[in-house]
């Protein structure tokens, strides 16, 4: 796995710095990157470029050194850019996130008084079954408790209905006497 996270990486290093492409920068920035190890290249391919054929050795190393001062350069700002541009993606994140939160608080306080609205609007609702996080989620909840309330009063109307003695006072007759005891019916009769 640590073989191709390395792989990853050198892939990745080797599309940024493909406008300087050459197998000398190659070989010295594979030996001193630090997002991997460093790897021994041996005879790096030769490259198609012609030198001058007067050009001496000494000349041709502080070529070679002035191209890798160069390639070390680029190297740093390219990081030091990328460095901020980390820094700014945190910073942006982290305000999105303080923003993410002030919203959520918003919407918990919003759909809480649009809930004590709802309740104050229909009293007899019970609190317990209107619930939700959301205006959507309230609105379903208190449209199952406003069905529940209407359910529950037809019913007790219908059971009123059905036990309502008429209007009026009912007719008199005799007393009925037969079903009481012998002491019940002396009391019956001694009462005024």
């Amino acid at each position: 796995m640590e073989k191709d996270v390395n792989q990853t990486n050198i892939e990745a290093f080797d599309l940024e710095i493909e406008s300087t492409d050459t197998p000398e920068i190659r070989h010295e920035i594979a030996e001193k990157s630090d997002s991997f190890p460093p790897q021994k290249i041996t005879n790096p391919p030769e490259t198609n470029r012609k030198e001058p054929a007067d050009a001496s050795p000494s000349t041709e190393q502080s070529k070679e050194d002035a191209d890798q001062e160069n390639v070390d350069l680029q190297m740093q700002t390219r990081i030091a850019e990328l460095e901020q541009q980390l820094e700014q993606s945190q910073n942006r994140r982290q305000e999105t996130g303080k923003r993410l939160l002030a919203i959520q608080k918003s919407l918990a306080e919003a759909v809480s008084r649009y809930r004590a609205m709802l309740l104050e609007s229909m009293p007899e609702a019970p609190e317990s079954l209107v619930a939700g996080a959301t205006v959507d989620e309230v609105d379903r909840s208190f449209a199952e408790a406003k069905a529940l309330v209407h359910q529950v009063r037809r019913e007790v109307e219908e059971k009123l209905a059905r036990e309502r003695l008429p209007a009026g006072s009912p007719t008199r007759g005799p007393a009925d006497f037969s079903a009481l005891t012998p002491m019940e019916k002396i009391r019956s009769a001694l009462s005024p």
